[in-house]
Formats: structure tokens, sequence, C-alpha cells
């Protein structure tokens, strides 16, 4: 019985512990794909850095993603077609879900990415335009 009340007690204990700690900073999913080289801003077309036809690359801001074509995207533009994205530039982006930098939009640090928009951010196939910032500055 001593055992049995120790026991509740321990785990008791331990349910309210959890809840306090504090979680490691966030961290990149995943890594630099081979296909992104240093100094741009990387995007795909599916999940995984997986490509049909090409990676889209911008290396500074972009207002309006529909000027770079990719035939297999449902408008025959990177517009609204990014499904992971990887920055490998020392700069901070914010990806935005309207063109010419309006609506919504989400950080991107440097050297950090997604590798499922969907899962990881509420952007999957919703980005219109890229903002660059200064490096290292995600607050523009």
């Amino acid at each position: 019985m001593h055992r049995q009340i120790l026991a509740t007690v321990a785990v008791f204990a331990t349910a309210l512990a959890v809840p306090l700690t504090v979680g490691s900073p966030a961290q990149a999913y995943g890594t630099r794909p081979a296909s992104c080289n240093t100094a741009s801003l990387c995007f795909y077309n599916f999940i995984q850095f997986r490509e049909s036809d090409g990676v889209g690359k911008v290396t500074g801001s972009n207002p309006h993603l529909g000027v770079f074509s990719h035939a297999t995207c449902k408008d025959g533009t990177w517009n609204n077609c990014m499904s992971s994205v990887w920055n490998a530039t020392s700069r901070c982006f914010h990806l935005h879900n309207g063109t010419d930098y309006t609506l919504g939009y989400h950080n991107l640090a440097p050297n950090d990415g997604y590798t499922d928009m969907g899962a990881q951010t509420s952007l999957n196939n919703r980005v219109s335009s890229v903002r660059a910032g200064s490096t290292g500055n995600c607050n523009f």
C-alpha cells in the first residue's frame, strides 16, 4: 500500500512538472538540400524538397512569384506553388500570402526551412511574394 501511494505521488509530481519545463529553441526542419546553393531562397513544389521540373530560386525580394514560370504548378507559375522551402542566405525572408508583400507573412531565418509547409506552417501553396531583410534581422 505504501509503495502504491508513493508511485501515485511520483506520477502526480511528474505531471505537474512537465508543463513547467522550458523547450529548446526552434530548430530548422531538415538540412539544406543539395539542390539549394548558398545565397538563395529555394522553393519546391513538393514536400521534403522534392521537385518535378526544377527548383525555384531567388536571391532577394520579389513582389510577385507569378513572374517565374513553372510548368507543373497549377497556374504555370510559382505563385501559390511552394510546398517546401529553404533559406540558404544570411538574410531573413518574409514569405507573404499576397502579392506586393501584402496579407499575412511568415519569417524565415537564415539557414532555416520547412520540409512540409502544410504541416509546419499555414502557407502550403499560399506564398505569392517574398521580401528579403537585412543580414540576420527578421524585424523589417
